[in-house]
């Protein structure tokens, strides 16, 4: 408790001989009395530290004015405090790991700690847990104090009936009378057993065969399943490309749980890298299974391995060409042909190459000179001709060059080819960004996604719209943003709606969201969906997220006053987010649900902000802080500051006494802080292509600007929310603010 003491004469501040606080509780029970000290003013000070086990109430402060010209009147003024009864804030973590199947062992760990970030190792923890069906099972936590800092653990093994789907752990933790709760998920997969048998070389012309194993986990029997679907895709170059589709009508059936296919694979097949993905579906159970094989064209395998991508123009192009002959010991030669295709750069020719041993890979290295392309996507071939009678074995690789070079010249090339000709780049859609990060849904319920697409290559991109993989066609619909064409730099928002069932199992999915232009896959990317039980769960799934986030942000804030910094315009911006929270509880458990995801949005925007602010600090170096004068003795060591800090504002307050003859008067006090101006930054020199970096950078602002007109069209016809626009919004003018910060170091 600081005490302050003005006096005044004649409305003057004056010095006295000396000036004594006296403290004494309800019952007039001194609990202490001393001098003051004289400090610049004039005032009078000190400060009285309560010991831990102070008696909460009302306590009176005199203060008694000492002067030999007053003597023997002695001008006397009072106050008053409160002590509130002690409650830590504390804070419960609670952990479990992800994806679990029925009879496994589910670990938490949990972590309770104080406004201090002083871990408790004797508080009382529990976490129940809600299974899809809403069966409840209680648990408590166990306390390791070997740890540092120390933990709590729990156990729980699921029965080998367990439902699947998501399981929700609530955790609660009491201390001294502080209380705190936290909330989890994780995911329970019912299983079948699925294996797909294919052989590690398929040939082309020859025949594939593959097989598929279904079995029950739990007994050990084969399984008839509702659906199989096997995708073989194409993995060359890091890209993944479909190559077949087949499903349960495909394969013949054999014995209960074994399913069989082949065909032969055709002369167009590209050699290269293959996997195989099964999923299976038997009512609520899933099976899931892959396999990796390489499909070679016949008895020559020839693959292209160490190009050079991304590629630099002006640069050699040089790479590997690998050979491997599966058949008899030839001698002879076989002829090799290579080429960027549609560039002009190519092998003079058929060149000759001994047949290698059987089964000995054979590698050599070829290149083009001083390759000169365009920017944009390429693909180079290698093709070996080993017998006039069979068709050749064919590799591709499919790689990228990026900005740098001259115009392609008219005529010349490397690797005594012939001229290579203009290229006008190649088209390339891709997904910039998938709103919202994770779809959250509940049974029966409708939620949407966000498909962000660009066109960041050259030429047009036609037919453009999106597919996702992992859910049932019938769960999702295009509602809009499909595009017919995207020229170079064009964007659009595909919104996709979802609409789940009633009688759905809660559980989380992986789903692939896949652009598609003129009908071939051209980018995709996985996102989880979470299936709820009820609309009460899905929003307090919510909450905790957005309680989490506000954690993270408050342990930034107390980290950054410990180091000294001014974070109090944080901490307000933070009791507003509190605010909010408590706001959306209240109407949760009204089951008034629309208010209270709108509270949400209202804490995810002050996080924002409060975001922002906490990196602004971390550029500002701590103030040098003043020696802080020990007070009298009596009442132990100094409180550190930080504790201090919070023990004041939150308990007790300040209490400012000045004292007169006749009256008391309060006065506030303000601190303000100051920080240096920023240094001008110096002027950069001018690159030779500026003018190119200019005409790129604003032709992005003319394209963001547009997808921003797109998506306010979108908003205002209800197809996005209130906090998708939001969010999209934003983050299209920051990558506009960042290009204009761009123009204007280029002195545009």
């Amino acid at each position: 408790v600081s005490i302050t003491v003005t006096v005044r004469e004649s409305n003057i501040k004056s010095t006295v001989d000396y000036v004594t606080a006296i403290v004494s509780d309800e019952n007039s029970n001194v609990l202490r009395e001393w001098n003051l000290t004289l400090s610049a003013g004039p005032r009078y000070k000190g400060k009285l530290e309560l010991p831990t086990n102070t008696t909460s109430g009302i306590y009176d402060v005199e203060a008694h004015v000492y002067n030999s010209s007053l003597l023997p009147y002695t001008p006397v003024g009072t106050s008053q405090f409160e002590v509130l009864p002690y409650v830590p804030t504390i804070t419960l973590e609670v952990n479990v790991e992800d994806n679990y199947k029925p009879g496994d062992q589910v670990s938490f760990t949990a972590f309770v700690s104080d406004e201090t970030n002083d871990y408790k190792s004797n508080a009382n923890v529990t976490v129940k847990i809600t299974d899809p069906n809403g069966t409840e099972v209680d648990l408590n936590f166990t306390a390791v104090n070997t740890t540092t800092p120390p933990k709590y653990v729990a156990n729980y093994t699921l029965p080998n009936n367990a439902s699947g789907g998501a399981y929700v752990a609530f955790g609660e933790a009491n201390y001294n009378s502080g209380y705190d709760s936290d909330i989890d998920v994780f995911t329970v997969s019912e299983s079948l057993y699925a294996q797909i048998q294919i052989n590690p070389i398929v040939y082309i012309n020859q025949t594939m065969n593959i097989g598929v194993t279904v079995i029950d986990p739990l007994n050990g029997q084969g399984v008839a399943p509702d659906e199989m679907t096997l995708l073989l895709y194409s993995t060359s170059n890091n890209t993944l490309t479909q190559w077949k589709n087949y499903t349960l009508t495909n394969f013949t059936v054999g014995d209960p749980g074994l399913y069989t296919y082949n065909e032969t694979v055709d002369n167009s097949t590209v050699a290269g890298s293959y996997i195989a993905l099964l999923e299976i579906k038997k009512g609520s159970l899933r099976g899931y299974s892959m396999e990796s094989f390489r499909v070679s064209a016949g008895v020559f395998d020839v693959r292209l391995e160490n190009v050079p991508d991304p590629f630099t123009p002006g640069n050699n192009f040089e790479f590997d060409i690998i050979f491997i002959w599966n058949g008899e010991k030839v001698i002879d030669d076989f002829d090799l042909r290579y080429w960027i295709a549609d560039t002009g750069y190519t092998s003079d020719g058929a060149e000759a190459i001994a047949f290698p041993d059987p089964g000995v890979p054979l590698t050599i290295t070829r290149k083009f000179n001083s390759t000169v392309l365009a920017p944009g996507f390429y693909n180079l071939y290698a093709s070996v001709v080993y017998d006039p009678a069979q068709p050749a074995a064919v590799a591709f690789y499919r790689f990228e060059v990026g900005g740098g070079g001259a115009p392609p010249p008219a005529g010349g090339g490397g690797g005594g080819g012939g001229g290579a000709k203009e290229e006008k780049g190649i088209p390339k859609l891709s997904i910039i960004e998938l709103i919202p990060p994770e779809v959250l849904i509940e049974k029966g319920g409708i939620a949407y996604l966000v498909v962000s697409v660009q066109n960041l290559g050259g030429g047009d991109v036609n037919n453009v719209t999106t597919n996702i993989l992992g859910v049932p066609e019938d769960w999702f619909e295009i509602i809009t943003g499909e595009a017919t064409t995207l020229s170079s730099g064009e964007g659009t928002n595909i919104i996709v709606q979802f609409t789940v069932p009633d009688n759905t199992l809660a559980q989380t999915i992986t789903l692939t969201v896949q652009t598609i232009n003129a009908s071939e896959v051209s980018d995709q990317r996985e996102i989880t969906m979470r299936i709820f039980a009820s609309r009460y769960d899905l929003v307090h799934f919510e909450i905790q997220s957005v309680k989490k986030t506000m954690r993270n942000a408050e342990d930034r804030a107390l980290r950054a006053i410990g180091e000294g910094k001014n974070a109090s315009a944080v901490m307000e911006k933070i009791d507003e987010v509190k605010v909010e929270i408590r706001s959306a509880e209240d109407f949760l458990s009204g089951q008034e649900f629309e208010k209270a995801l709108s509270h949400l949005d209202g804490a995810r925007d002050l996080l924002e902000h409060v975001n922002e602010m906490l990196e602004a600090l971390r550029a500002v170096e701590a103030p040098p802080v003043a020696p802080v004068a020990t007070p009298a003795p009596g009442f132990g060591v100094s409180t550190p500051i930080l504790m201090f800090m919070f023990f004041v504002i939150a308990a007790l307050g300040g209490i400012i006494v000045f004292l007169a003859k006749d009256q008391i008067t309060g006065v506030l006090s303000t601190v303000t802080t100051s920080s240096e101006p920023k240094k001008k930054a110096r002027p950069r020199k001018m690159s030779a292509d500026v003018e190119a970096q200019i005409n790129s950078l604003e032709g992005e602002i003319t394209n963001t600007e547009r997808l921003i007109g797109t998506m306010k069209g979108q908003h205002e016809a209800g197809l996005i929310s209130d906090s998708t626009y939001k969010e999209l919004r934003k983050r299209n003018d920051d990558k506009i603010n960042l290009a204009k910060s761009k123009l204007k170091k280029l002195g545009a």
